[in-house]
């Protein structure tokens, strides 16, 4: 059996209605320091990204060793932007410009700290079946 391609896309915006919540600090770490933890530990994605409009968040989930390849239109940061094409826009952009394509897509909230990376790969294996 191939194996499939699986990205993991945390999503941060910076126009929440708590401004910054996704880097406020939970034991010692910003809060999307979690998702990304999780996420890049998890056996089933095969690549895990962070897409984001702000500049701020950008940096700071640098530093923390996240990838962001790219900067979410403003146009897809809104209050009402469903994820559909938010993940439309990083699936395009990633096989635009690394030529990567994938099989499945997982949205990483970075709202979610106690995820664990098993709770990532049995999801996943209860997809496959």
């Amino acid at each position: 059996m191939e194996t499939s391609k699986v990205l993991g896309l945390i999503t941060a915006r910076s126009g929440s209605s708590l401004k910054y919540k996704n880097l406020y600090p939970i034991a010692g770490k910003p809060l999307i320091w979690y998702a990304n933890h999780t996420a890049t530990n998890a056996k089933c994605f095969t690549d895990v990204i962070l897409s984001t409009d702000d500049e701020v968040i950008a940096e700071v989930s640098k530093k923390q060793g996240i990838s962001v390849p790219f900067m979410r239109p403003k146009e897809l940061a809104t209050s009402i932007t469903p994820h559909f094409p938010v993940v439309k826009h990083a699936v395009e952009w990633m096989c635009t410009y690394t030529h990567k394509e994938y099989d499945y897509v997982a949205i990483v909230v970075p709202t979610a700290p106690l995820l664990q990376p098993w709770h990532w790969d049995e999801a996943f294996e209860q997809l496959q079946k």
